[in-house]
């Protein structure tokens, strides 16, 4: 029995592309409802009363990713387009029209916080926050055997370096975390 694996290798945020995708994670944020009658000890009537999908990203292309969206956000306008990579069975990342997308129309990209560690990657962490376009509409819509976009590579990485405090150099910088603050 086989199984397809795919892997998250890239995105396009209004049409810009945003390589270097280090983590994912998605929360549906499904609110249900549970209700049992009066007496009853087992609830008896269950529905899905709302739902927010949320998906969370860290990248270490800061420069591309603040160029794009800022330190405020961006309405998406021309779609966040997710593109899965499709792997073999023993692993190998597979080449063609393999692959998946998950496209997203309406919502929101909103920067968190950018964290960087003495001779590590310095990381950018984002949401995307999806919604429907008409209230009836699916926010993320799936589609199977499409082509990566080109030019994928590491273009730039950061760390934490030096820093000065009113003019001064401080020594001793192991790390840095920036919150943007955004809710």
């Amino acid at each position: 029995m086989s199984q397809d694996i795919h892997v998250l290798c890239a995105m396009k945020i209004n049409g810009t592309t945003i390589d270097q995708i280090k983590e994912q994670s998605i929360d549906p944020r499904i609110r249900e409802a549970l209700v049992d009658a009066d007496g009853a000890v087992d609830p008896t009537y269950a529905a899905i009363m709302e739902c927010d999908p949320v998906m969370s990203f860290q990248t270490t292309d800061l420069p591309g990713f603040l160029a794009l969206c800022g330190i405020s956000g961006l309405a998406i306008s021309a779609n966040v387009v997710l593109y899965y990579q499709k792997c073999s069975e023993d692993g190998i990342r597979v080449s063609g029209a393999n692959h998946k997308t998950v496209t997203i129309a309406a919502g929101m990209v909103i920067p968190r916080s950018i964290s960087a560690r003495q001779g590590g990657e310095a990381v950018l962490s984002f949401d995307v926050i999806a919604r429907s376009t008409d209230g009836l509409a699916s926010p993320i819509a799936l589609a199977s055997g499409v082509a990566l976009p080109t030019g994928l590579a590491v273009d730039v990485l950061f760390t934490a370096g030096p820093w000065k405090l009113n003019g001064s150099m401080q020594e001793g910088l192991q790390s840095i975390d920036f919150d943007f603050g955004l809710s």
